[in-house]
């Protein structure tokens, strides 16, 4: 297992609206790879509604951002949600304007 793998972890669960997708860790150039193999492995498999919860995350840059944006623009469409984001992460979204996909954030 690579440095990387060991800094970040994505869990998806099944839940009564969708899939939830549990990130924890740092998401950057370096780690955002992990992000991105499973929100394209939920979307292969035929997902239409899915929450990300960034909760653990307490940084994240564009790379990171990328596979959330990414699945968004799927077709047939995926309805994303992200709850959870940190103010840091939550800024992120507002610089590239998809703070649409948020729903909660945390202090």
């Amino acid at each position: 297992m690579t440095d990387e793998a060991e800094r970040v972890s994505v869990v998806v669960d099944v839940n009564a609206g969708g899939l939830l997708v549990r990130a924890a860790g740092e998401f950057d150039m370096a780690t955002a790879r992990f992000l991105d193999e499973v929100l394209r492995r939920v979307a292969d498999d035929g997902a239409d509604r899915v929450t990300i919860d960034l909760a653990g995350v307490p940084f994240m840059d564009s790379a990171g951002l990328h596979p959330i944006v990414q699945l968004t623009r799927r077709r047939p469409p995926i309805a994303v949600t992200v709850v959870n984001a940190c103010p840091a992460v939550a800024h992120l979204f507002h610089l590239h304007g998809v703070e649409s996909l948020l729903i909660t954030v945390v202090a």
